[in-house]
């Protein structure tokens, strides 16, 4: 949460496994999408993270609380294995 309020820009960080449902959500209380797929944009950024083991972004969307938001998708990777990705939610209003 601290990590947060340092970076204003940076609204939510979020874990999402590799079948692309988002598993954890920071901060509490957007626990309003946990078990949700990702939309087809952003799912196709983060999918690009299995392919090529690097950093993605998605086009801006219209986040869950109405703001325009990007996401950056980093891959979680583990002895070799895609477990997932990581993804920063950042405020472009």
């Amino acid at each position: 949460m601290q990590y947060l309020s340092n970076h204003p820009y940076l609204s939510d960080i979020v874990q999402i496994d590799r079948g692309f449902i988002i598993r954890q959500s920071v901060p509490p209380g957007a626990d309003n999408r946990i078990d949700l797929k990702l939309l087809a944009e952003s799912e196709h950024a983060a999918r690009s993270t299995q392919t090529t083991g690097q950093p993605a972004y998605a086009d801006p969307f219209v986040g869950l609380q109405g703001q325009q938001v990007f996401a950056v998708y980093v891959p979680i990777v583990r002895n070799g294995t895609y477990l997932g990705t990581f993804s920063g939610i950042y405020s472009i209003d």
